[in-house]
């Protein structure tokens, strides 16, 4: 996720590479180390400029301008844009059990939900 006022989005990039984000400072999401883990393997040094508990938050940070994020795109806003990072190869699975018949209805409608999410 990029501000709409990152230079990078006001160029026309909605796709970027890692190398691209050499250089700027990055919106760490709750406890989420893994994005800055991700980035640190691949040899890019990324500053820290904020942690931020609430997704809320991280979103709020990132549409000033502090930094990126490394977020679903369902968390993009008016402030904020969702841009792809081709190479980082980031991904997250997501299981999920129920007590059969009870909970079966309830259960295949967050599976819909999160599929539609997904994409």
């Amino acid at each position: 996720m990029l501000s709409k006022r990152h230079p990078l989005v006001l160029g026309g990039r909605l796709s970027l590479y890692v190398a691209d984000l050499k250089g700027e400072r990055l919106v760490l999401r709750g406890a989420c180390e893994l994005p800055y883990g991700a980035l640190r393997d691949a040899g890019i040094d990324i500053r820290i400029a904020a942690r931020a508990e609430r997704d809320e938050l991280a979103m709020a940070f990132v549409g000033r301008g502090l930094g990126f994020a490394i977020a679903p795109r369902s968390l993009a806003s008016g402030e904020v844009v969702p841009v792809s990072v081709a190479d980082l190869g980031l991904s997250r699975q997501i299981g999920l059990t129920w007590k059969r018949p009870e909970m079966e209805a309830a259960a295949e409608a967050l599976a819909d939900i999160l599929s539609e999410i997904r994409r």
